[in-house]
């Protein structure tokens, strides 16, 4: 195919302006979206590729592979090993842990559905994994997998519907995003299905031939080039991507790839020598950006500033240039003195190869190799980790109750019971055993990511899919049990209640809930149906979070010599951020509801100061949200101290 470097500088538009969003730099909310630029180039690209080569009767389905493993994997394996250290030597053994399963995920292309598993691409944490990046490429090799075997069948069976097939399939794969991006959002981003419009719609622009008039071409790259500033400029839902917004930036690229040809003013600036140069590294510049990012993230107490960012992305080109002299264009030559051959390439992946899934499956065995941390840091973990018994997920049956396995200090007249998502299971050891001292057993109903709302559950998340037949479940053995006395309700509310609609009684909310109406009423029903029955309902309300894992900010002090390490977060911004989730249990609890407030252990109230998360040098949160030991005793404290002065009065 000939080749054209206002391609290039079209790839380097696009690097530039994912890499800077992950900067953080402010004026390119939407930079995100280069990463849709990259797939509409690689649809334009391989279709026109392979038709070309059926056309002329040179197409091989081996040799189409060999050139996209020579294109891909050599500086994949290059950054995917270089990371391995960095990792070994900063990242504490929960994230070491997840870190090996994206590395094993990553090298065999299925890290999008590895990532689709977790938060979301968003989600606050999420910035701090060196592997997320990989997601995209593992939609493109998917699509590289699939899509050649697709064209050869149409093509050598019934050539005249190839076209109408890829106009066919495009449009399922954007209707399916149309309706993802409101019922799964998480894995409508990252899933070939709901991306697939994407590449097909770059590999119908290849279809399409430029027109003969300058002017014609001229306005179409324009426009094109418009579309694709103005989604970079113009702030964007990030959590509604793909969607048909999506469209701007897949529409701009296809016209400049049409009809930004050699003669136009679009053509002429991509090809400026800055935008080719930069456009012929711009894939390792994509790998090597995000280690560099997360590393300086993972090692910083708080967001590193702006310079330091830029600084690294600076240093992360350096790098890619490297890596495109010596990696990329040796593995990818076919001649001359520079060319890699088979032997030493098999050699290379194997070597590479053995070497990631050796660390990747001692990662995930160990639980994160605990033993690489020096002494104090292997202790404090141990005292710091978080509850999760008896607490069930959607890979689990759902519980027929009663459970014994969930029933703490059985024997005793008076029962509790607490009642939610995982914040109450990581409370639920240490309310058994100061309850046990009292002569009270507890009763536990503890499913990740189920606030304790029945009928209820969260479209837009898998592991909820549970929660709605769970809790209506989990009120009904609380009614049917006479010896509970007492409800302790704990969720994270801020995050329950921050999704943007829920599937109630069976039926999707069509308005979103977006002023939370419905599970405010839900939840108000809930416990006034508890407290009608006799029993006292104890509503713990929303803590305080930092924005990034607490366990990483203490273990990085720690790994620098603070021997007490210390971690402060504005009591403002606590109060900012769960300014929502507390109008909605206010309005929720009733007169006789009890509610405990951790603000009030955690913060200093009376100043509207700060809020400290660590104690004696102990972390209050394991993570973001899960109290640790030392946490929930602080909690439940609070809550026993509570209804023994309730009881006396």
């Amino acid at each position: 195919m000939l080749y054209r470097r206002e391609i290039d500088g079209l790839r380097a538009t696009a690097v530039t302006a994912v890499v800077l969003h992950h900067a953080g730099v402010p004026f390119l909310p939407g930079g995100f979206l280069g990463v849709d630029i990259f797939f509409v180039i690689s649809g334009y690209l391989i279709t026109a590729i392979i038709v070309r080569e059926l056309e002329s009767g040179t197409f091989s389905l081996t040799a189409f592979y060999d050139r996209r493993v020579r294109r891909i994997l050599p500086a994949l394996l290059v950054m995917l090993t270089a990371t391995i250290p960095f990792a070994w030597i900063w990242m504490i053994p929960i994230d070491f842990k997840a870190y090996a399963q994206s590395l094993l995920s990553s090298l065999f292309s299925y890290s999008n559905i590895h990532f689709a598993t977790k938060d979301g691409y968003f989600a606050p944490d999420m910035d701090r994994a060196p592997l997320l990046h990989t997601w995209s490429l593992a939609v493109e090799e998917q699509f590289y997998l699939l899509f050649p075997i697709f064209v050869v069948f149409l093509t050598r069976t019934r050539r005249n519907v190839l076209v109408p097939a890829i106009v066919g399939i495009f449009t399922l794969s954007f209707l399916l995003c149309l309706v993802g991006v409101r019922s799964f959002p998480t894995i409508n981003f990252y899933f070939l299905t709901s991306r697939a419009w994407e590449l097909l719609g770059g590999a119908l622009f290849s279809f399409v031939a430029s027109s003969r008039s300058r002017r014609v071409n001229e306005v179409a790259s324009l426009v094109g080039l418009a579309l694709i500033l103005v989604s970079f400029l113009l702030p964007t839902v990030q959590q509604a991507c793909p969607s048909a917004l999506t469209l701007a930036p897949v529409l701009g690229a296809g016209l400049l790839l049409v009809f930004g040809v050699q003669g136009t003013f679009t053509a002429r600036v991509l090809s400026l020598r800055p935008f080719v140069g930069l456009g012929l590294v711009s894939y390792s510049f994509y790998l090597w950006h995000q280690p560099f990012f997360a590393f300086a993230r993972i090692r910083s107490a708080a967001e590193p500033p702006l310079a330091v960012m830029l600084g690294l992305a600076l240093a992360a080109l350096v790098v890619s240039v490297v890596t495109w002299r010596f990696i990329e264009q040796p593995f990818r030559k076919h001649s001359g003195p520079f060319r890699i051959g088979w032997k030493p390439y098999r050699m290379f992946i194997a070597a590479a190869g053995i070497l990631i899934v050796t660390v990747s499956a001692a990662g995930q065995i160990t639980k994160g190799l605990l033993w690489r941390m020096p002494p104090q840091v292997i202790a404090m973990l141990r005292e710091s980790e978080w509850n999760t018994a008896c607490l069930f997920d959607e890979k689990s049956d759902l519980p027929v109750f009663p459970l014994i396995e969930c029933l703490h200090n059985p024997g005793h007249s008076e029962a509790y019971a607490i009642w939610g998502d995982s914040i109450s299971s990581s409370l639920s050891g240490v309310l058994a055993s100061e309850l046990d001292s009292r002569g009270v057993t507890l009763q536990q109903f503890t499913h990740g990511f189920c606030a304790p709302l029945p009928g209820v559950s969260v479209p837009s998340v898998a592991p909820s899919a549970h929660c709605s037949a769970f809790n209506s479940s989990a009120l009904e053995q609380i009614l049917a049990s006479p010896d509970i006395k007492t409800v302790v309700l704990a969720a994270s509310w801020m995050k329950f209640f921050g999704y943007p609609g829920y599937e109630i009684d069976g039926t999707i909310d069509p308005l979103r809930d977006e002023d939370k109406r419905a599970v405010t009423q839900r939840l108000k029903d809930t416990i006034a149906t508890i407290e009608a029955s006799g029993r006292l309902v104890v509503l713990v309300y929303p803590h305080p979070q930092p924005d990034t894992s607490l366990m990483d900010m203490v273990v990085q002090q720690m790994l620098r010599g603070v021997i007490q390490p210390e971690v402060i977060i504005p009591y403002a911004n606590f109060i900012r951020r769960s300014a929502l989730s507390r109008s909605v249990l206010d309005a929720a609890a009733s007169r006789k509801t009890m509610k405990v407030f951790p603000e009030n252990i955690f913060c200093n109230v009376s100043s509207g100061g700060g809020c400290a998360l660590v104690w004696d040098g102990l972390p209050y949160l394991a993570d973001i949200r899960h109290f640790t030991t030392t946490g929930a005793k602080r909690v439940v404290g609070a809550i026993i101290d509570q209804l023994s002065d309730r009881q006396k009065s």
